[in-house]
């Protein structure tokens, strides 16, 4: 199994032994130990290093842990990606416990490019459709880019929704090149 795949399966693990409610403050938690550590490069390479014992890399993790005031099931779940030696693959750990908790609480995240600012009236409308569409509460990420000129483009999982200008336009270019 590689490395990221066990990383995933700690993950499902704390998903499967902690609260469901708990599970997004750990997600909080974790993510936060992971931008402390992405911000400092000599931490990252301290803890995958084979120069250090696991006592040495233990005590620093309980350190940060302290320090930062994280739950004990916080702690307890990044002390365990250490001594198995996935810390490095923290993130995709982190990816898969949010999915996991999507899953379970039926939720899922909608990302949409807009080329102007959308309105609040508006992502609720969104919201509320794109929720009927798939039979989950949506979480909306609105972003924007003004080089689709007009309409959006909403992904939902892996499904693409593109009613932009920019995407009429590649597509009439495709039908156009086709003959």
């Amino acid at each position: 199994m590689k490395k990221t795949g066990e990383a995933k399966k700690y993950a499902r693990a704390i998903v499967n032994t902690v609260d469901i409610k708990k599970i997004p403050v750990i997600i909080e938690e974790v993510t936060i130990f992971s931008k402390v550590v992405e911000m400092a490069p000599d931490i990252k390479r301290f803890f995958v290093s084979p120069l250090f014992s696991e006592e040495e890399k233990t005590t620093a993790v309980s350190n940060i842990i302290k320090k930062l005031g994280l739950s004990e099931e916080a702690g307890r779940f990044l002390r365990i990606l250490l001594l198995n030696g996935q810390i490095a693959f923290l993130k995709e750990a982190i990816d898969t416990i949010i999915s996991i908790y999507n899953d379970i609480v039926r939720r899922q995240t909608a990302s949409v490019i807009s080329p102007v600012p959308i309105k609040d009236s508006q992502v609720k409308r969104l919201r509320a459709i794109l929720g009927r569409l798939i039979n989950r509460d949506v979480d909306v990420d609105v972003r924007e880019d003004p080089s689709l000129l007009g309409g959006f483009v909403v992904r939902v999982g892996s499904t693409i929704y593109d009613s932009s200008l920019k995407g009429q336009l590649r597509l009439l270019r495709e039908e156009l090149i086709k003959g």
